[in-house]
């Protein structure tokens, strides 16, 4: 008996969930899964540089976008945004989406969905009848749910309560997609609470950790794409000896540097894209 249930606790167990995330991943036809050629090829067969690494195509990537303002983050995310949400085929046309829900954080506002609308339309104006259009976008809206956290630490509390937002809300359609827009979109005003904080000799408690760790159960628990996008303010600070305001580690995105002694959880499998 004693041996028996030894035995048992020495069997690795799973949740259900895990193991159906698995078994789509392994089985689904992802081909062009973004309706990005150059983006598919690169998330198929490894970085530009040659380096060939097995990766998984979307869902299940961790995608990070940086670049300026007005460089075309948004435009970007629009996009991606609208693969996930449209369905792969209708009206026995091939559309190529993913028909799966998506949640935006939108940190600085800039996120609209009127935009966003006409992206839909623009893209199905090329593939169906004028007709039919307006009630496939209309569908395609109503899976899209935008958050608008003003904070790092609303958006660590946001993260945290997703999964039981999706299962009260959205249950019938499968998540495919969490964005978080302008991650760094407070950059300034946590710079200085941090440096305010560092004056008083307190620690500082930062919720950034949370936040790549909850986006990182997310991802490997449903299986989905997680899209970053921010402005990449904290590189000209770093190295910058005139400045007296040290950059917080709250703000670091890329997991391959540290600042100090902070460094970041690595997100694995994540892609960086410099947009202009």
């Amino acid at each position: 008996m004693a041996l028996a249930e030894q035995m048992l606790l020495e069997i690795q167990s799973e949740s259900l969930q895990t193991l159906l995330t698995v078994v789509q991943q392994k089985t689904a036809n992802l081909a062009g899964a973004t309706a990005i050629r150059s983006l598919d090829l690169y998330l198929s067969t490894g970085s530009p540089s040659g380096y060939q690494e097995s990766v998984q195509k979307p869902p299940g990537n961790a995608i990070v976008i940086r670049g300026p303002p007005g460089s075309g983050k948004t435009h970007l995310l629009y996009f991606l945004l609208a693969t996930c949400v449209l369905p792969v085929n209708h009206l026995s046309c091939y559309i190529g989406g993913w028909n799966k829900a998506a949640f935006i954080m939108d940190l600085d506002g800039h996120f609209h969905m009127s935009r966003f609308h006409d992206i839909l339309v623009d893209r199905l104006r090329q593939i169906l009848p004028a007709p039919s259009i307006s009630s496939l976008v209309d569908q395609c809206l109503k899976i899209v749910h935008v958050f608008r956290p003003t904070s790092s630490a609303q958006l660590a509390v946001t993260l945290k309560h997703l999964a039981k937002y999706h299962t009260q809300n959205l249950s019938s359609f499968e998540l495919g997609m969490i964005a978080v827009h302008s991650i760094d979109a407070s950059h300034w005003l946590e710079r200085f609470k941090a440096e305010q904080l560092r004056s008083s000799s307190s620690t500082a408690n930062t919720p950034f950790e949370s936040i790549y760790s909850d986006l990182r159960k997310l991802r490997i628990s449903y299986g989905l794409t997680t899209v970053v996008t921010h402005w990449g303010l904290l590189h000209q600070y770093l190295g910058a000896n005139d400045n007296h305001l040290q950059p917080p580690s709250t703000l670091h995105l890329d997991s391959e540097r540290s600042i100090g002694a902070h460094k970041l959880p690595e997100i694995p499998k994540a892609h960086f894209f410099l947009v202009w």
